[in-house]
């Protein structure tokens, strides 16, 4: 103790300071420092598990962009099908349509040939019935005052069957 107090050190109060200096010393490590290393654990914690976290999300991002396009994908090529299924359907429909449109104008065109047909029958039967009933006019006008009435008729009859004939 000597010594210290010749180098001019009080003794009495370097052990106060010491004393203080390892009170506040403990006061501060168990106040200050450890709750502070405890945040720093706790924060350093709560980052790796974020970092961890953020693998794992963009994994899964990942994965769900991989999904995600593997969807579109298949979207796209069902669209392509139907699309293509719609221009086939509508294919076979137009050539449907053609050939009905062909068989109803085939059908019209012959209905119109019957009827024409038909309708030429009867002007030739009319206007066969009106030459016979003209040429029995004419030939009772012509022969009718020389001829008797029996050779008349014998006459007309082998005139009508002659136009019937022709």
């Amino acid at each position: 103790m000597e010594v210290l107090a010749r180098l001019g050190i009080d003794w009495h109060l370097l052990l106060t300071q010491v004393v203080n200096f390892g009170l506040l010393f403990a006061g501060l490590t168990y106040f200050l420092y450890k709750p502070i290393l405890r945040v720093l654990d706790k924060r350093k914690k709560t980052i790796a598990e974020s970092l961890a976290n953020a693998g794992e999300i963009e994994k899964k991002l990942t994965a769900t962009q991989n999904d995600y396009d593997q969807i579109i994908r298949e979207a796209h090529e069902k669209a392509e099908l139907i699309k293509s299924d719609a221009k086939k359907d509508a294919e076979r429909i137009r050539s449907d349509l053609i050939k009905k449109a062909e068989e109803e104008a085939t059908d019209l065109v012959q209905n119109a040939r019957k009827n024409l047909e038909s309708e030429r029958n009867s002007l030739y039967a009319d206007i066969k019935q009106k030459v016979c009933d003209l040429s029995r006019v004419v030939v009772v006008k012509v022969l009718g005052k020389e001829m008797t009435a029996q050779i008349r008729e014998k006459s007309i009859e082998n005139a009508m069957e002659n136009i019937k004939i022709s």
